[in-house]
């Protein structure tokens, strides 16, 4: 073997070595190759990109001169018509200014000459400019057919080195094969993935045979000794039964107790928990409302003057027809106006609104009122508003959204329209002081106007202004003060309805709590028989055969395990007896075989 197969194998080692250095080498070379063909599809990319660059100044340059094309165009139509209206007017008039004319038509037909001749020649470049961008596109589209062509060779360059590498690989995977199975055989194992011959394998395997008989054995000394013991305990729990069935009988009532109680409380229209969040509830209310209404109180402390307070004049007196002080009738929504709205009603914000006269007569008469105040009745008041000629004039000058009628920015009720239009609807609100100066002494507007700040421009030049200490704070107030007033009285809401529930809830709540007293008793003595039943003898008889059966059962399934291996074992005996005949007689046929594909492997 020494003298034949080493030889052979040395040389194989060359061969391989010399594959090797000349797969390096292709390889190398296929990876310069692709190297320049990668450089060659930079530099074509870079060409096609400032080719295409060109193109689109080409493209804006010519947009530029279609531009200039039209205009010019548009130009000499002009002129055109100059000349005509020219034309017609030296006709009409032919006095002493035709010849002027005729020198100017002569001055403009030159003028549009030249401008004809600029035109030919944009459109000439025009025209160059276009074929020199035809002929840079055919150059990109030729660019990208070669790229495409050296990207195809290589991919198919690619291809083949690929395939002389997996053929090369298969070729030394089956050689490492027949040489490992080939010390295999020399070693005395039926394959070369064996790690043991077949002698040790058949004397491994006589050993487990005797290991698996042993364990089989001490198995069924086992199931003996466990189903003799499970006899004798089933007996002992038989002889048990009756107390049992009055263990079991007893412990079956005191769970129907159980249950029945639990069905019963269930069954009640409270949940629990159920009061416990409703006080929670309601301690959460109580606060919140504590709160808003010290707010209300602090508020109307400090809105007292606008608090307006009267004895009936007459007799069941209709307290509606008292719709109370203006300040407090109106809605500001946007509170950047506020200094703006208080400064243009001044002291009408003060103003009782009532509905008729007769009844602020009766007010100031029998009303016992503790200060003097001004009455606007509704049906009598005379109110001076801004016209909608005017509106949009203003409109016109300042911009939308800039200067708007006072009356516009207040919310109130449509009742109260004659009365809101008399104090807010003469005067603009302006959203700067260059707005309101331009708006007050515009000649077509002329209305009084007063900024966001508080600044006052008459449409007669008197100015008022200056430092406003607390400006709009009233206004503010009242806002905060209805904003509170909503608030509680959506949480006073709240708090009653929380406080009838539980007012409907408190029987049930009794019963519920007695119920579950009930079933908590009946569960604890449930654990303690419970706890005694497992205590008995015939309980500890019961546990005892179910671990018994269980175990009986195991060793049976390990019986069933033990036999299959054991059966196993006796075959691989019987196997590799077989093997090692078969192995002594085709030994040298298989080594000659092995040598064989080796050297037409190599």
């Amino acid at each position: 073997l020494d003298q034949e197969i080493s030889p052979a194998l040395e040389k194989l080692r060359k061969e391989k070595s010399q594959y090797m250095q000349w797969a390096n080498g292709n390889a190398e070379l296929d990876r310069l190759k692709r190297f320049c063909i990668a450089f060659e599809y930079v530099q074509a990319e870079k060409i096609r990109d400032s080719s295409l660059h060109v193109v689109e100044q080409m493209k804006t340059k010519m947009t530029s001169i279609d531009e200039d094309s039209e205009k010019t165009q548009g130009e000499v139509v002009e002129l055109e018509n100059q000349v005509k209206a020219l034309t017609r007017a030296r006709e009409a008039s032919m006095g002493g200014e035709v010849k002027t004319l005729s020198d100017k038509v002569d001055s403009l037909s030159n003028e549009v000459t030249r401008e004809l001749s600029k035109l030919n020649n944009m459109e000439d470049t025009l025209q160059g400019e276009e074929k020199n961008a035809e002929k840079i596109v055919h150059n990109i589209e030729d660019l990208k057919k070669s790229v495409e062509e050296r990207a195809s060779a290589l991919k198919k360059s690619d291809e083949g080195a690929a395939d002389i590498k997996r053929k090369f690989q298969e070729l030394s995977t089956t050689l490492e094969e027949c040489e490992r199975e080939h010390q295999g055989v020399l070693a005395g194992k039926s394959s070369g993935d064996e790690e043991k011959c077949l002698e040790d394998q058949l004397r491994d395997a006589k050993i487990s045979v005797g290991t698996a008989e042993t364990e089989l054995k001490q198995l069924n000394t086992k199931i003996s000794h466990c189903e003799k013991e499970l006899k004798e305990k089933k007996t002992q729990l038989m002889s048990k039964q009756e107390e049992a069935v009055a263990v079991e009988n007893e412990l079956g009532a005191r769970k129907n107790d159980v249950e029945s109680v639990k069905r019963a409380l269930d069954s009640l229209p409270i949940k629990e928990g159920q009061m416990e969040a409703l006080e929670k509830d309601q301690g959460s209310e109580l606060e919140v409302g504590q709160r808003l209404k010290d707010k209300v109180r602090d508020l109307s402390a400090q809105l007292a003057n606008v608090q307006f307070t009267y004895r009936d004049p007459v007799k069941n007196f209709d307290r509606s027809k008292v719709k109370g002080v203006v300040a407090k009738l109106i809605k500001v929504n946007d509170r950047s106006s506020m200094t703006a709205l208080e400064v243009t009603a001044g002291g009408k914000l003060f103003n009782v609104v009532v509905d008729t006269e007769d009844t602020g007569k009766q007010l100031l008469q029998k009303g016992d009122l503790r200060r003097r105040i001004t009455i606007i009745p509704l049906n009598k008041i005379q109110s001076h508003v801004v016209p909608s000629k005017v509106q949009q004039a203003t409109v016109r000058l300042v911009g939308k959204g800039n200067a708007e009628l006072a009356l516009s920015l207040v919310g109130y009720s449509e009742e109260l329209k004659n009365a809101m239009e008399f104090v807010f609807g003469s005067t603009f609100v302006c959203k700067t002081t260059d707005v309101a100066k331009e708006v007050a002494f515009n000649r077509e507007i002329r209305t009084p106007t007063v900024t966001l700040e508080g600044d006052i421009f008459q449409p007669s030049g008197l100015l008022t202004g200056g430092s406003r200490k607390g400006g709009g704070d009233l206004l503010r107030q009242l806002h905060d003060l209805a904003e509170a007033e909503t608030k509680l009285q959506v949480h006073q809401k709240r708090l009653y309805e929380i406080e009838a529930k539980i007012k409907e809830l408190q029987p049930l709540q009794k019963k519920f709590t007695d119920m579950k007293a009930q079933l908590e008793l009946k569960m604890y003595d449930l654990s303690l028989f419970l706890k005694r039943a497992e205590q008995n003898e015939h309980h500890k008889l019961g546990e005892a055969v179910k671990k018994l059966e269980e175990e009986f059962e195991e060793m049976r399934s390990q019986i069933k395990e033990k036999e299959g291996c054991y059966k196993s074992c006796a075959d691989t005996v019987s196997t590799l007896e077989k093997s090692i005949k078969d192995h002594d007689k085709n030994r040298e046929g298989r080594l000659k075989d092995l040598e064989k594909n080796i050297k037409t492997i190599k």
